[in-house]
């Protein structure tokens, strides 16, 4: 028997094998309709729940604990500026460890607990309120500070002259 409903100020009968979608304001078949409470289908279509999801995130990072989420707060709090040569492009601005002894612990620690390295990193930021610990570098310093300890500076500037 056909469902009665409501729709538009007047009450209407849907067709069998068919239900009214609300977001669409559409006839749809009852296929297309997800459970909904207690059972029955709901009043919106697979589809209509797709649609709204994407308009909702639309440039919005995906969630509020997610990677780019913590990366922004963090390069906000530490002033989105490098420490070494005043970079402010955001894509290529990285969360350096001042003591690489630090990051090596932390390394260990978080290969022992199954986490993701940089997220720890980030978190740790944040909830310690952005210490010294840390610092903001661009990729070119943030690389040229990891192949400079040790003066390999000096080696790789005396292999360069050889050739």
């Amino acid at each position: 028997m056909p469902r009665k409903g409501y729709r538009k100020g007047y009450l209407y009968q849907e067709p069998p094998g068919q239900r009214y979608c609300v977001f669409h304001k559409a006839l749809h078949p009852l296929e297309e309709f997800p459970p909904g409470s207690g059972g029955k289908p709901s009043s919106w279509c697979r589809l209509a729940y797709t649609e709204y999801r994407r308009k909702e995130r639309e440039g919005v990072p995906r969630a509020h604990g997610s990677q780019a989420y913590r990366r922004i707060k963090v390069l906000q709090g530490y002033g989105a500026k490098c420490a070494a040569c005043g970079n402010t492009d955001p894509l290529v601005l990285q969360l350096d460890h001042v003591d690489p002894e630090l990051a090596r612990q932390q390394k260990a620690l978080c290969k022992e607990r199954g986490r993701k390295f940089s997220t720890f990193a980030y978190e740790d930021a944040i909830a310690r309120n952005y210490p010294d610990t840390y610092q903001i570098l661009c990729s070119n310093c943030n690389s040229r500070k990891r192949l400079d300890v040790g003066g390999r500076a000096e080696w790789y500037a005396e292999m360069l002259k050889k050739e």
